[in-house]
C-alpha cells in the first residue's frame, strides 16, 4: 500500500506544519469568493492537506487508511497492474477533493467569510467507490445495529445516511456536510465508471434475492 502510507504521511506533515505556522496554514485555505476571482487557484486542491484541528486530522487518516487500503487491494486483486492503480488512486483522491470543492464554491462564492480545509472529500469519495466497486463482497460478520453482509448494502445505506444529515444539518457553520455527500456520490460515481459491469452484478443479484 505505498500510495496509501505516501499520502497519510504528506497530510501529516503538512498538517502539523499548519498548526504552528498560519501563514503556511494560510497559504493552503480554500477560499471560494477568491478563487472564482482567478486568485489563490491551487487551492482548491492543497486545503486538502491541512486541517483545523487535530481530531479532524486523526478522524480522516484513520477512515483513510482503513478505507483506502482495501481499495488498492481490491483493485490490485482484479483487474489492473501495480502502476495503473496507483494512478486510479491519485485519481479518485484528486478527484475526491477537487470536484466537491468546485461545487461547494459555486454556491459560497459570494460568501465572504466562507473558507474550508481537510481531507474530507478525498476520504468520503474513496469510502463510496470502496463499497461499490465490488457490490456483492461479503462482510466477515454482520452487526447488530447494521445486519447487512453485502458491500452495497452498505454503500446505499451510507448514502442514505449522509443525505439525511447533509439535510439535517444544511445550515451549519461548522461543518460542511453537503461536501461529504458530494464526495461520496463522486465516489460511487466513478466505481459506476471504471467497473460497469456491477450493474449487471447488481441486478442479477436482486432479482435473484427477492424472487
Amino acid at each position: 500500500m505505498p500510495f496509501t502510507y505516501s499520502i497519510c504521511l504528506l497530510v501529516i506533515i503538512t498538517s502539523i506544519i499548519g498548526f504552528y505556522n498560519k501563514r503556511f496554514y494560510q497559504l493552503f485555505v480554500y477560499h471560494p469568493y477568491e478563487v472564482f476571482r482567478g486568485k489563490r487557484l491551487h487551492t482548491i486542491l492543497t486545503s486538502a492537506l491541512v486541517h483545523q484541528k487535530w481530531w479532524h486530522l486523526f478522524f480522516n487518516l484513520y477512515v483513510f487508511y482503513r478505507i483506502n487500503r482495501d481499495v488498492e487491494y481490491i483493485i490490485m486483486e482484479y483487474d489492473f497492474s501495480f502502476w495503473i492503480i496507483e494512478l486510479i488512486c491519485v485519481l479518485v483522491i484528486f478527484i475526491g477533493v477537487v470536484l466537491p470543492n468546485l461545487i461547494t464554491g459555486l454556491k459560497q462564492k459570494e460568501n465572504i467569510a466562507f473558507t474550508s480545509v481537510g481531507f474530507s472529500g478525498a476520504v468520503f469519495c474513496s469510502a463510496g467507490f470502496c463499497m461499490l466497486y465490488l457490490p456483492l463482497d461479503l462482510a466477515p460478520k454482520t452487526y447488530l445495529l447494521f445486519p447487512f453482509r453485502y458491500s452495497y448494502e452498505f454503500a446505499f445505506i451510507g448514502l442514505a445516511i449522509f443525505f439525511l444529515v447533509a439535510l439535517i444539518f444544511r445550515n451549519s457553520k461548522q461543518t460542511n456536510h453537503k461536501l461529504h455527500l458530494y464526495a461520496y456520490v463522486i465516489g460511487l460515481l466513478i466505481a459506476f465508471t471504471l467497473r460497469p459491469k456491477l450493474v449487471i452484478e447488481l441486478v442479477t443479484h436482486l432479482t435473484t434475492r427477492f424472487n
